[in-house]
Order: structure tokens, then sequence, then C-alpha cells
């Protein structure tokens, strides 16, 4: 009798352990994203409308009102490089806005405002530890106003990565939808899921100039790839089902797991071109550094949410500051939190809350006149839900509202609070 429960315990034991092994199981932390280069060109058309209202004295009843409405065209093109020694990423971006605002003291005209910007971020990893450096060129031009440039490097040296595991839970989704129909994939271990979802990867990546001989390569070398893994799949037409509606209909969002802490400084300058009507133009120019320390962590708590953290802590000098031609330092925090819920494979839901605070000092200036200190003080929160129509184009929604407050310390009355309601609709197409 003892030799039978003892024999029972184990079967149970067995049970338990295997119960364990399926998809839903997995240690998403253990996965290494494959060697993988992506490229995307995107364009969008932009509508945004806000009101605001702004005050000096604490009391929103006796401030300024104001709404404005605005129509923006977009570009954007993206390249990421991964292996185990580099994780490279570049942006070059640009849009044209044109835009329309009133005020309860004055209705303005029609303004024309354009952004060019290119940024880059490449880790050198040694294990985990890595140095990296981070370019970023900035135009903006606002018609009859200005023309703003900005430029910066970053150097950082840290600790830590972040995967991207997007692969992965699109992996899962199919997987989910599979067992749905009958199929036991019981038998998949967390290794086969891994291997998958980096075979996923490299099939994402393929390049044809025929666009439809590439989505029919993709959506074959997927179905094969499944298959190969997932042993008793008999309705092969359910299977291709599958596939074809996930690859060309789901979108699981940009997930990301792990967590990188760095110690950075970013010299930088800049340079504010004004036109002013009827008078001379002039150029000022200014530059500076700032040391800080940063940290950022990404979580995929579940099959359908995420949650990230940033946070950054430091010191900066900028050298003839556009504002007042003074030499300022400026400790400051910045911090965001969001967390993602996914639905389905389809619709990504998001809430965010950010903020930061930075204390603006000019006692290293030699004026003769010294100004008072300065806190400026930003946070922010909202919602946002993209919707994904097919592999190339998807709807976005964006509803958000910010506070801000400047503070002129040792000053009465001085304190200026704004309030700001914000709603974007996007709709976004990708050409390849």
């Amino acid at each position: 009798m003892k030799n039978r429960i003892t024999l029972f315990i184990t079967c149970l034991l067995c049970y338990n352990l295997s119960a364990q092994i399926p998809f839903k199981d997995l240690d998403i932390k253990q996965f290494q994203y494959a060697d993988a280069k992506i490229r995307t060109f995107d364009v969008g058309f932009f509508q945004d409308g806000q009101s605001l209202k702004t005050n000096y004295g604490g009391d929103f009843n006796n401030g300024i009102s104001s709404k404005y409405f605005q129509f923006n065209g977009s570009f954007s093109n993206y390249v990421f490089k991964n292996t185990r020694k580099l994780q490279h990423s570049s942006s070059l971006s640009g849009n044209v806005n044109t835009s329309k605002s009133t005020t309860t003291q004055d209705d303005r005209p029609w303004l024309l405002a354009t952004n060019i910007g290119w940024n880059a971020q490449s880790r050198h990893y040694k294990d985990k530890s890595y140095v990296e450096i981070n370019p970023e060129v900035n135009f903006q031009y606002r018609k009859n106003e200005n023309l703003l440039l900005n430029a910066g490097i970053a150097l950082k040296k840290g600790i830590g990565r972040i995967e991207p595991v997007t692969d992965v839970f699109m992996t899962r989704w199919m997987l989910k939808e599979i067992e749905e129909g009958g199929t036991d994939i019981s038998n998949l271990t967390q290794e086969d899921v891994f291997a998958i979802a980096n075979r996923l990867n490299v099939i994402n990546n393929y390049r044809i100039f025929d666009n439809r001989r590439q989505l029919k390569s993709q959506i074959k070398d997927i179905t094969l790839a499944l298959n190969d893994k997932v042993n008793g799949i008999t309705d092969q037409l359910d299977l291709y089902g599958i596939v074809f509606d996930n690859y060309t209909r789901a979108f699981v969002g940009n997930r990301f797991e792990g967590s990188r802490k760095a110690l950075a400084v970013r010299p930088f300058v800049a340079s504010n071109t004004r036109y002013i009507q009827n008078q001379e133009n002039f150029t000022r120019t200014g530059m500076g550094v700032e040391f800080y320390g940063e940290y950022i962590k990404s979580r995929n708590t579940s099959l359908n949410a995420q949650q990230s953290l940033e946070f950054q802590l430091g010191t900066g000098y900028n050298s003839n500051s556009f504002d007042n031609g003074m030499d300022i330092i400026y400790p400051f925090a910045n911090g965001k939190y969001q967390f993602d819920y996914f639905p389905s494979s389809r619709t990504t839901l998001s809430y965010f809350v950010e903020g930061s605070y930075r204390y603006v000092n000019y006692s290293l200036s030699d004026d003769i006149i010294k100004r008072p200190s300065l806190g400026i003080l930003n946070a922010r929160t909202g919602l946002s839900t993209s919707y994904f129509i097919n592999f190339r184009t998807r709807i976005q929604a964006n509803f958000s509202v910010s506070y801000f407050n400047q503070n002129i310390m040792n000053t009465i009355n001085t304190d200026q609070n704004q309030l700001n309601f914000s709603n974007n609709i996007s709709f976004l197409h990708s050409i390849f």
C-alpha cells in the first residue's frame, strides 16, 4: 500500500512539474533577442485640439482661456540593430504643422512650423556592462518667428540590458489560439517558444520589392516554423488562418524586458535666431553640460500587461541661456511610469504619469542686478490607445492632462500656473 501511495505522489509531482512548462509560464527574463537588423519608414497625418487656461495668482477663474486646432503631416525613419555585443538604434523624423489659435484677448492667424530631428543610441557591451554613445541634432523653424538648433551627445557608462520581446508575445498569442482550437501544446518547452520567436524575428525582416511575394513568403515560413514545433496539428487550414490573421491583423505593441542603469555626461550647444518684424534679425548661442544618473526598467507581468519605469537625477550648467543671456546652473529630476494593457493581439491601451522638476540658480552670473532662483515643475498624465488595421496601417488616439508651475523664489505674486487638456488622433501608414 505504501508503494502505491509513493507512486501516486511521484506521478502527481511529475504532473505538476510538467504543467509548469507550457508557454504561459515562460521565464521571459531568459530570452535573448536574435541578431537582427530592422528598418521602417512611416508617414502620418495628425489632428490635435487643445483647451488651455493660464493664471498668475492661483485662481483659474481669473486666468486667460485659449483654444487651438492644428493639422500635422510627418515622416519617420527608424533603424535597429541587435547583437550580443551591440544594441544600436537611430531615428530620423520630421513634420510640417499648421495651426490656428484663439484666446480671450485676440484671434491669431494661421501659423506654419517645421521640425527635423535625428538621434542615435549605440550601446557596446562586454558581458552585462556597456558604454553608450547617444548623439542628437534637432532643427525647429517657425515662420516669421525663429530658427532653433539644438545638438548634443551623451556619453554613458552602465550595466544591464533590455531585450525586445515583442516576437515572444506574438508567438504566445498564436499558440494561445492554436491551443483554444483543441491542439495540445503541453509538449512545448521554453526553448521551443524562444526558438519560434527568434525565427519569427528573421521572417519579419524579409525585404522583397514585391510586397505580395514578401507577405506570402513570410506567412508560409511562420506556418512551417509553428508546425515544426507543435505536434499533432491536424487542421492545417486552421493553422494557416491563425498565422494569417495574427501576422496581417495583429499588433502586440512594443514589449521589452530587463533593466539598465548608467552614469552619463552630456555636452550640448544651441543656437536661436529670432525674426522680428521691421527689426534686424539676431542670433543668440549657448553651450552647456549635464551630469546625471539614469535608471530604466521594463517588466512584463503577463501575456496582457507590461510596466515600465524611467528616472533621471542630475545637474546641468548652461552658458548664456536663451531666456536671459545669463549663466545658470540647474539641478533636475525626471521620472515616468507607464502601464500597458493588451486586451487582444491588435489593441493596445496605455496609462502613463510623468513629471520633472528643475531648480534654476543664477548665482554664477556677474550681472549687477541678481535674479532670484526659479523652480519649474512639469507634470503630465494620460491615456493612449492603438488599433492595428493591418501590418502596414494603424490608428492611434491619445488624451492627456498636463500641469506647469513656474515659481520665482523670494518674489511675491509671481507664480505662473498652466493646466492643459490635449487630445490627438493619428493615422499611420508604413511605406515599407
